[in-house]
């Protein structure tokens, strides 16, 4: 039997400095669908200094018929926040705040974490393998609050 190199959607690559996981093609296809190619990459995941707030009845008219769309496409960004990717937690907690109040900063604020997936699909996580790894055992214990034990 050999070692699996992808499960639910995760990418695994063992090698003698650890195991990688990943899920660039997950990324790919996320901005394919979205129509995402050849826009400028961005470095961070949420605007910095951006405040998001609930959407004017305007928006929310306007905005209606995308509400299931950005369920879905916040539901992936959170599947990757759960894989491979946690530096993504925040950004799902603030965008999913909004899920029925969707106006058009919210939907922005999607776009913009999907030029960032864009600039780094390639990373994921590294389980490093350590040569030296050994068991420690702290503990910090009393019996009965007594201060001789």
């Amino acid at each position: 039997m050999r070692a699996a190199d992808l499960m639910l959607g995760v990418k695994i690559c063992q090698t003698e400095n650890g195991i990688s996981l990943d899920q660039q093609h997950f990324i790919k296809a996320l901005l394919e669908q979205y129509g995402i190619k050849g826009c400028k990459a961005m470095v961070t995941p949420l605007t910095p200094n951006k405040h998001l707030t609930q959407a004017t009845e305007e928006e929310l008219v306007t905005f209606r018929n995308l509400k299931e769309n950005y369920r879905s496409a916040i539901g992936s960004i959170n599947y990757l926040s759960t894989a491979t990717r946690p530096n993504l937690s925040f950004t799902v907690s603030a965008l999913s705040q909004y899920l029925e109040q969707l106006g058009i900063k919210h939907w922005q604020a999607f776009m913009h974490v999907l030029r960032y997936l864009r600039g780094s699909s390639n990373r994921g996580l590294l389980y490093a393998a350590e040569k030296d790894s050994g068991i420690n055992a702290y503990s910090e214990a009393d019996w009965g609050n007594c201060s001789m034990t």
